[in-house]
C-alpha cells in the first residue's frame, strides 16, 4: 500500500458512501458479485443502514477518494469467533499494485483485535486472481462448494484462514 493509500472503517452514518462504492463496484465488475447493480440501486436508506448490522465495512482511500471496499460480516448462525469477508473490490486502475492485499490485511488485523479467530470467504469459480491473492495471504480452500443461486452451472468455493 503506498503512502497515499489508507483504510477507513465506515459507520452507519456513512451509508451513502457504502452505497456509492458498492454501486460503482457492481457497475464496473458485474460478474464478480452475486448481486446486481439494478438490485442494489433499488435499496432504500434503511436497507443500506442494515448492512452495518451484519458487520463492518472498510474502504480503501487514495487521497480521500474511495478506491476499494471490503466487508467483514456475520450471519445470525455464524459462531462468535468467526466472520466472513465479502464484497472485496478495488477500482480497476488501482489493481496489481498491492492495494487489495493491503486492504485484506488491514481488515484481518481489525477482526483479530475484535476476537475473531476464523475468517471465511467465498470465491467464485474461475476467479483465479482472487484465489491467488487469498492463498498468498494464508487462506486455504476447504473443499466446500455451492452453486450460484441464479446460475447453477457456476460455483463459489469456501476458503478459510485461522488467525
Amino acid at each position: 500500500m503506498s503512502n497515499r493509500v489508507e483504510t477507513e472503517l465506515l459507520n452507519e452514518a456513512d451509508w451513502p458512501r457504502l452505497r456509492q462504492i458498492r454501486l460503482a463496484a457492481l457497475k464496473s465488475d458485474p460478474l464478480a458479485f452475486l448481486h446486481t447493480y439494478q438490485s442494489e440501486l433499488q435499496f432504500d436508506e434503511r436497507r443500506w443502514r442494515d448492512e452495518f448490522s451484519r458487520g463492518s465495512w472498510t474502504v480503501l482511500l487514495e487521497q480521500g477518494q474511495m478506491i476499494g471496499l471490503l466487508g467483514a460480516t456475520r450471519e445470525p448462525e455464524t459462531p462468535p469467533d468467526t466472520c466472513y469477508l465479502e464484497y472485496m473490490w478495488v477500482v480497476p486502475e488501482f489493481r496489481r499494485a498491492g492495494n487489495a492485499a493491503a486492504l485484506v490485511t488491514s481488515v484481518l488485523d481489525e477482526v483479530k483485535r475484535d476476537g475473531i479467530a476464523t475468517v471465511l470467504l467465498w470465491v467464485l469459480d474461475r476467479n483465479d486472481t482472487a484465489a491467488r491473492l487469498y492463498t498468498r495471504l494464508g487462506f486455504a480452500f476447504t473443499g466446500k462448494k455451492q452453486p450460484l443461486p441464479d446460475n447453477p452451472a457456476r460455483n463459489e468455493n469456501l476458503m478459510q484462514l485461522f488467525l
